[in-house]
């Protein structure tokens, strides 16, 4: 390293340096290979990433792009400006927060219009919060036309959110996803949903859109505009009951979506519309009911999701195990969430040998309040092996009762299984009152250097 930085690194120009660090995504990585040239031959943006890296490594990753956010204090900030050329790109996590930054700053001025002439092209990604910018609605479209890179928007409610977001999706922007975000207690409430996405619905630039507490007076119209899209690939609907209602009785997409987040209040709602829907490209897929009853609908479609890659079902009750049964083995899916507060042994047992098929498993979350019975913890042991024997990094086991069995059958399952992988696991419930199989799972453990494990 000490020959090549003698010979090749300082002899680089400057710009080329930066792009040399721009190859390298692990922030770590970036971090060794600063540190190990001289400061005086590192370009002021390198320098700057240096100090911020050395000083800043535990906070969330900085690199290689950064989130330009409120909770960065001033000499954060201040870093992260002065090593600006070094980013691929940027994230502004809140947009008024930062215009206000750039007004009260210490070091050399600029304002939010300044700054988006000379980094717009490196932004990707703008969050608005309630508040509205200085200089209204003009600035904020002058700033975002200057965002020639930009591709995703988030909005928080707002007074009159309509004129923020004509702003924000007018086709000159290129603004491909939108995400209008209202935390509880807010909602979007909107008069026409159609006129007021509809130019961007049909910009050709569309392909996520994220509703959170959407309520707008002509749903029909809006669902038949969505279903009538043929760039979108993406939806969220958190508490966007109007919306599910129509498009489960609307048009038929034009093209089928590849992605889908669903958290409804209504499971009927939500089976008609997973009925409607073809499933034959979607690859993830992330269902909540906060409704009360049998919600097996959802396991039902397990059959029709051939290139599933993640899946998270959120529900009351799982009662019925026969569709289950019947989907073919996901030779895709890597992630699985399952939380349900009840469900029948068989349809357990069904979802871990369906789990368990997957020969590319990353992460499994396993949450049940109903909880495996002794003889059924053989069946478990199975599963955890087969888990580990397809590379699996990260499992996490929640139940009411049954963690002792469940640590039994994991220090077995590492006992014969060597992880191919770093392997996290967790046990989230603390009723852990076998102190053996506890002390045999931490024994199981230490014999793998690259397993982690913790109860709580």
């Amino acid at each position: 390293m000490q020959k090549m930085t003698d010979t090749s690194f300082l002899a680089m120009s400057p710009d080329a340096l930066v792009r040399l660090v721009q190859c390298i995504t692990s922030p770590a990585d970036v971090a060794v290979f600063l540190r190990v040239l001289p400061l005086h031959a590192l370009p002021t943006p390198l320098a700057a990433l240096r100090e911020l890296l050395a000083a800043h490594g535990e906070q969330p990753p900085l690199w290689p792009q950064p989130c330009l956010a409120d909770g960065m204090d001033t000499v954060m900030m201040d870093l992260v400006l002065a090593a600006m050329p070094s980013f691929p790109t940027i994230r502004v996590g809140d947009l008024v927060a930062f215009q206000q930054h750039l007004a009260t700053r210490s070091g050399p001025t600029m304002d939010l219009l300044g700054f988006a002439a000379q980094w717009g092209h490196k932004i990707v990604s703008v969050t608005l919060s309630s508040e509205e910018l200085s200089g209204g609605t003009g600035m904020l479209g002058s700033v975002l036309q200057l965002c020639t890179g930009l591709d995703h928007v988030e909005v928080h409610p707002l007074d009159k959110p309509e004129r923020i977001i004509r702003a924000i999706t007018t086709p000159a922007h290129h603004v491909r996803r939108l995400d209008l975000f209202a935390d509880d207690g807010d909602c979007f409430d909107v008069d026409d949903g159609v006129a007021l996405l509809g130019p961007w619905l049909r910009s050709g630039h569309a392909i996520h859109l994220s509703l959170w507490r959407f309520e707008s007076e002509d749903d029909d119209a809006l669902a038949a505009a969505l279903a009538a899209t043929p760039t979108l690939q993406s939806l969220d609907f958190i508490l966007a009951d109007g919306i599910i209602s129509s498009l489960a009785s609307g048009p038929r997409l034009s093209r089928p979506w590849t992605r889908l987040r669903v958290r409804t209040s209504s499971i009927d709602g939500l089976h008609k519309l997973l009925h409607r829907l073809d499933l034959s490209v979607m690859t993830h897929l992330d269902l909540g009911v906060f409704e009360f009853g049998d919600s097996s609908c959802l396991a039902a479609v397990l059959p029709r999701l051939p290139r599933l890659e993640e899946l998270s079902l959120v529900c009351t009750s799982l009662a019925d195990a026969s569709a289950v049964k019947q989907a073919a083995s996901p030779s895709s899916l890597r992630v699985v969430t399952l939380n349900t507060f009840e469900a029948s042994s068989r349809t357990r047992l069904a979802l871990l040998d369906w789990i368990s098929t997957s020969v590319c498993l990353e992460s499994v979350t396993w949450g049940f309040w109903s909880s495996f019975c002794g003889r059924e913890m053989r069946h478990v042991g199975r599963a955890f092996r087969r888990w580990i024997d397809a590379g699996v990094r990260s499992v996490h086991f929640t139940q009411v009762d049954g963690n002792d069995l469940c640590m039994r059958e994991l220090a077995t399952a590492l006992t014969v299984t060597t992880p191919r992988r770093p392997l996290r696991v967790e046990l989230g419930d603390q009723r852990l009152q076998d102190v053996k199989a506890l002390d045999g799972l931490f024994k199981a453990v230490a014999m793998h250097p690259d397993v982690a494990q913790s109860a709580r």
